[in-house]
């Protein structure tokens, strides 16, 4: 059962000279009270949103995925329904530009499904094979019909390819060595090939090896760098000729990140790495006060020939691609571990770079600030900025800050608890905080609880999304829904139209 949702205005200010966040539309999708289910959204940018419906009966029995893709204005446009059969789960999924590939695993055994659903009309294929070898599922990604599995066996990296027209399968060769581990898997649709990223462990070295869809190894690239490793990588599709890679990296063969690097993916020589100690505007998370010690703490390190480090645990989210330039942006984080943690709010799943199922932890995290960082399309650093996350708590590690580009400025937003918070950054001018949306509040006669998580979803637009429960006349709680809004952002002459 699906419900509209008569669209509904937010303001971010009083004040109608700035831009405004307006709620467009907004659609409920009623959940069942009779089976578990689990929802999955993946963006598609301007052409909408994939919603992946994960239900699981008791005992496995009636399970069903049921996929269904909305246009940019959140109407349904196509769906589809797939019985995965007793005892298998879905483990991974991926987006690609010829289709969206899921992959389903047998409980307690080696047999996998692969489907595969057109994104235009909807139609599914699909494969029932086995797994060459019993991998820990790790990493998954397809094109052309063909799908690399990734994963480790016996603490070592193996990958496998499979193809799903005539269920051939081989094991990539020189992967499993003690010493190394992948860091991630993706494709390169331009070029027709899969990049396999790995770490090597023992010289903390990062390798990047490209294949052809077929397997056969093209290219062995590898990165290291003295006092410097690469902690995680992602590749940045600006167009077909225009490609960079991405990340964060550590000093020597630490954890913790002291920076961002990028290059151009054909021509790794020209990396950047650039700490976090160089940037400019690094400390403007923090009190003026704070600020200004910091910064005669770092010049007196200066005077005296040492360096100010600057190191954390960060969450890399992949990068925004913006008009004209790419913004680098981290949560910097600390987890909270909990004995005995009982987790009972959903949290629904996010296609995040990984392409992963969100699986609960018995950990909460703590955000502290974020870290963005924007360079041009010719790898020139343009601009640098931090914002206060005052220990945002998650219980699950998500991106949590989401970004979107509006001339010269940047909409910096992200959800704490029922509210959204706001802030608009012009580079060269400090942060301007904006009045907080509280989505329960607006709804506080229907509303007895609501989660809300949020994306980026394409240019001047939101997706802002979770679980919320009503209350029936009687005051007595009612159905829950998963719910999607559709949030624009408007010029003031916009908005006098909508009044």
């Amino acid at each position: 059962m699906r419900k509209i949702i008569t669209a509904f205005l937010f303001l971010i200010s009083a004040f109608t000279s700035i831009a405004q966040l307006v709620e467009s539309k907004e659609v409920e999708i009623a959940m069942s009270n009779s089976v578990y289910e689990d929802l999955t959204i993946v963006p598609l940018d301007s052409n909408g949103v994939i919603i992946v419906k994960d239900q699981q009966g008791m005992f496995n029995k009636k399970a069903k995925l049921i996929i269904t893709k909305y246009d940019k204005n959140l109407v349904p446009v196509w769906f589809n329904n797939f019985d995965p059969g007793l005892f298998f789960e879905l483990e991974k999924y991926y987006l690609s530009t010829d289709g969206f590939y899921c992959l389903l695993k047998e409980k307690n055994g080696e047999k996998i499904k692969i489907l595969k659903i057109d994104l235009d009309k909807g139609d599914l294929i699909f494969i029932e094979t086995e797994l060459l070898t019993n991998i820990q599922i790790e990493h998954f990604v397809g094109y052309k019909s063909k799908v690399m599995i990734g994963g480790e066996y016996n603490d070592r990296p193996v990958v496998e390819l499979h193809r799903m027209f005539d269920k051939s399968a081989k094991v990539l060769p020189g992967i499993y060595n003690n010493h190394l581990e992948i860091q991630t898997i993706e494709t390169n649709e331009p070029e027709n090939e899969f990049y396999l990223m790995m770490r090597e462990t023992k010289k903390c070295a990062f390798r990047i090896l490209s294949f052809d869809l077929e397997g056969k190894k093209i290219n062995d690239v590898r990165l290291e760098d003295k006092n410097k490793k690469i902690l995680n990588a992602n590749i940045l599709k600006i167009n077909e000729q225009n490609q960079f890679m991405a990340g964060s990296f550590a000093e020597d063969c630490g954890d913790l990140a002291l920076g961002f690097y990028y290059f151009p993916i054909k021509d790794p020589e020209k990396r950047q790495y650039i700490k976090f100690s160089e940037f400019e505007n690094f400390y403007t998370y923090l009190p003026e006060k704070r600020q200004e010690k910091l910064k005669k703490r770092k010049e007196i390190k200066a005077k005296k020939g040492k360096e100010f480090k600057i190191k954390y645990k960060l969450n890399l989210q992949q990068p925004f691609i913006f008009e004209n330039e790419v913004m680098l942006l981290a949560e910097v984080y600390f987890p909270e571990y909990k004995s005995n943690t009982y987790i009972s709010s959903r949290t629904p799943s996010i296609n995040t770079y990984d392409n992963g199922i969100t699986r609960r932890e018995a950990t909460n995290f703590r955000y502290t600030h974020a870290i963005m960082m924007s360079f041009d399309f010719e790898g020139k650093k343009t601009w640098d900025y931090s914002i206060d996350l005052k220990n945002l708590a998650s219980e699950s590690l998500l991106d949590k800050v989401q970004a979107n580009h509006v001339g010269d400025k940047v909409l910096v937003a992200y959800p704490k608890e029922e509210t959204i918070q706001l802030k608009w950054i012009k580079k060269g001018h400090k942060a301007e905080p904006l009045a907080p949306l509280d989505l329960k509040k607006t709804n506080a006669s229907k509303l007895s609880e609501i989660s809300v998580e949020m994306i980026s979803w394409f240019p001047q637009t939101f997706l802002v999304f979770g679980y919320k429960k009503t209350t029936n006349v009687y005051g007595g709680e009612s159905d829950e829904f998963f719910y999607m809004k559709k949030m624009e952002i408007k010029q003031p002459e916009d908005l006098k139209d909508l009044n």
